[in-house]
């Protein structure tokens, strides 16, 4: 709820980051949200998706095009299966409880 987190990443995936901002229009803007609606009902595009729209409107919705069940599946789980899969690849303990905002 409203903490800033860093987390590591992949240059691979960094990369994807970057190329994903430029093509999106909005990689000058550093201190904006990441991921931004590409419409909405309100007029401004320059709020944050929530979870629950990152969730539905992605994860979700390319799970199912690639026939995923995600039934039972929610961003709390993501969320715990990334902090798993982080542990089972011999990350620091402190790091991982460190991004998922625990103090």
């Amino acid at each position: 709820g409203g903490k800033i987190r860093f987390v590591p990443a992949h240059p691979t995936a960094l990369e994807g980051i970057f190329e994903y901002l430029e093509e999106a229009g909005h990689k000058a803007d550093s201190s904006g949200a990441m991921f931004r609606p590409v419409k909405n009902t309100v007029g401004t595009l320059n709020k944050s998706l929530s979870s629950t729209g990152i969730y539905k409107d992605v994860v979700k919705k390319y799970a199912l095009k690639a026939g995923i069940k995600t039934e039972g599946f929610c961003v709390h789980a993501l969320r715990a299966t990334a902090a798993t899969n982080a542990l089972e690849n011999e990350a620091d303990i402190a790091k991982v409880q460190d991004w998922l905002g625990h103090s």
